[in-house]
């Protein structure tokens, strides 16, 4: 791997300057997708927080929604149940 790495590094022939900018482009995608990311939890979150208090809405009020069906939230949000452990991130069905 390591002699990979050089190999592509020599053919390229990036100066240090080059490869500062290239560092420097990617710093400033990786800040902001991750702020975009930190909108679309908070979106997130918030409409979670909407449809559990409709569905205890409805539920309370005995309200009858036929031909309505409600999505399972636990299979919903399954596919984003991870631990993080030492900056690692490692799913739970695994």
């Amino acid at each position: 791997m390591e002699l990979s790495h050089h190999s592509i590094m020599r053919e390229l022939k990036l100066d240090e300057s080059d490869w500062s900018d290239m560092v420097a482009g990617q710093r400033e995608m990786i800040v902001e997708l991750q702020s975009k990311l930190d909108k679309y939890i908070e979106i997130s979150r918030i409409l979670l927080t909407e449809n559990l208090d409709l569905k205890d809405f409805i539920n309370s009020s005995n309200l009858d929604l036929k031909g309505y069906s409600y999505v399972n939230l636990d299979d919903l949000y399954s596919n984003f149940a991870c631990d993080e452990k030492e900056g690692e991130i490692i799913d739970k069905d695994e």
